[in-house]
């Protein structure tokens, strides 16, 4: 039987180093400094990182944030998935509020529940998929489905990485609004100094 959790960090080179060095200053300009102070205790800047058999492009972890700079990867897509790791962290830190989350879905939609299931069904070169049909469901790129607080994170994604595209999603899809509102409640909460960046959006 496997332990459950089985975990391995590749060391980060030189090269990945010096491009997360350029990339991340911009990154956590997007919050508050006291909100980085209370939650983030470290970024940990890896090349690689594996659970069981599959490889992971970040984790979030008590008050550290994982991050596979993987040089095949766009400089957007890595900024996302900080955004993605770190809005982990503050959610489980945190009380987001999951009931109001889940009750802005469709009644019919249901969380596949298990990170398995997900890629045994999708696959991981599934998972940033983003088309309207899932927007109508109130999902902003597949992996949202598999749990109602990898949904919330890949909203995250979105409202820090790509503002001006969210703000045309609640514009045009209510589910996705009213899921927007819940998570725009939740970052106020944390700080009033989230305003300016919210009001861009809606």
């Amino acid at each position: 039987m496997r332990s459950p959790v089985s975990a391995r960090v590749l060391p980060i080179t030189e090269r990945q180093l010096a491009r997360a060095l350029r990339l991340l200053p911009s990154w956590l300009d997007k919050y508050p400094p006291s909100v980085i102070q209370m939650n983030l205790r470290a970024l940990r800047l890896c090349g690689r990182i594996e659970f069981y058999d599959f490889t992971a492009e970040g984790a979030a972890y008590e008050r550290d944030v994982y991050l596979a700079v993987q040089l095949g990867r766009a400089d957007d897509d890595l900024e996302e998935i900080f955004h993605h790791e770190f809005s982990l962290l503050l959610m489980k830190r945190h009380s987001f509020p999951f009931k109001a989350w889940t009750d802005a879905n469709p009644s019919e939609f249901r969380y596949l529940g298990d990170l398995r299931i997900f890629l045994d069904t999708y696959g991981w070169e599934r998972s940033q998929e983003s088309e309207p049909s899932l927007y109508r469901e109130g999902l902003v790129v597949q992996y949202g489905r598999t749990t109602a607080l990898e949904d919330a994170n890949t909203y995250a994604q979105f409202v820090f990485a790509q503002p001006e595209y969210m703000k045309l999603l609640i514009e045009t899809y209510p589910v996705i609004r009213a899921k927007y509102l819940v998570f725009k409640s939740f970052y106020l909460g944390l700080s009033p100094e989230f305003g300016p960046w919210f009001e861009q959006i809606g």
